[in-house]
């Protein structure tokens, strides 16, 4: 449980959202940071691959879960 009650990211998800917030922020699209984790053997929850819409996705519900658990406080 996380602190704001549901279940909340394991470490490595959190890391691995940090990770790809941050090269996003710098500039890197979504193509090219799925290049530079697939590159680093940083593979998806399930093991797979990253792609450009698997990172596009990671953000965006990111961003809606943070959106949403600010309106239940």
């Amino acid at each position: 449980m996380s602190r704001r009650g549901g279940i909340g990211y394991s470490k490595s998800q959190k890391e691995t959202h940090d990770l790809i917030k941050l090269l996003h922020e710098s500039g890197l699209g979504y193509r090219k940071i799925a290049k530079y984790l697939n590159a680093r053997n940083i593979t998806t929850l399930t093991g797979k691959d990253w792609q450009g819409n698997h990172v596009f996705v990671v953000l965006k519900r990111h961003k809606e879960r943070e959106e949403r658990l600010s309106r239940i406080e």
